[in-house]
């Protein structure tokens, strides 16, 4: 009879979290474990009445354009047209929520064993992100709560700000070694370090590390 095995779940980021650079740091990172993270897209002619459920149930609405809703620590990111990510604090059993509330409405797709989220934070992020991204970090192009897909260093990614200076950023768990080595190298200067302490979905008046 075979010894029973008992798996443990594993970190992205597992072991790679380590300060570099000068101190105090001007960028500090996060991983945000602990995730409940969902694909939505609605069926076909269904877009509307997969929102009016979202609203009845979580007392937000899914966004129409490339921004974040968020509400009891519930949010969903619009990242195209008709399509969201949904994160939530809960853990994986968001998605089988999910799954009955939207039934019939709305097809969910699992990402929480799939993406890994890093928070990256502080006065030199968005200087660090400049480095890789092909799109305008200034806050008066992405504000609060705005929304973006795009590639960095090869890697497809998903990035949103939470405050001023801090960034929620997805990447896919299989890249996360080489987003953090690329991260190493784009932030050593400034002094890139972990910081203590889980952001919470949509508190915004959290302050970034400064």
């Amino acid at each position: 009879m075979a010894d029973d095995v008992s798996l443990a779940q594993r970190s992205a980021f597992d072991g790679l979290l380590a300060p570099v650079g000068t101190a105090p740091a001007g960028v500090c990172v996060v991983e945000r474990v602990g995730l409940g993270l969902a694909a939505v897209e609605p069926r076909k002619g269904r877009a509307a009445e997969l929102i009016a459920r979202v609203e009845a149930l979580y007392g937000l609405s899914p966004p129409r354009r490339l921004r974040r809703a968020a509400a009891g620590g519930i949010a969903f990111l619009g990242v195209r047209p008709n399509r969201w990510l949904a994160v939530s604090e809960s853990g994986a059993s968001f998605t089988h929520e999910l799954e009955v509330a939207l039934d019939g409405v709305a097809s969910v797709i699992a990402q929480t064993d799939g993406l890994a989220v890093l928070q990256v934070a502080g006065p030199r992020a968005k200087d660090t992100f400049a480095k890789g991204l092909s799109i305008d970090l200034d806050p008066a192009v992405f504000a609060v709560d705005e929304v973006a897909s795009s590639i960095l260093a090869h890697i497809a990614v998903t990035i949103w700000r939470t405050d001023e200076a801090a960034y929620d950023i997805a990447v896919s768990r299989s890249f996360a070694g080489d987003f953090w080595h690329w991260l190493v190298e784009s932030a050593g200067e400034f002094g890139l370090a972990p910081a203590g302490g889980e952001r919470r979905i949509g508190d915004n008046a959290t302050r970034a590390p400064t």
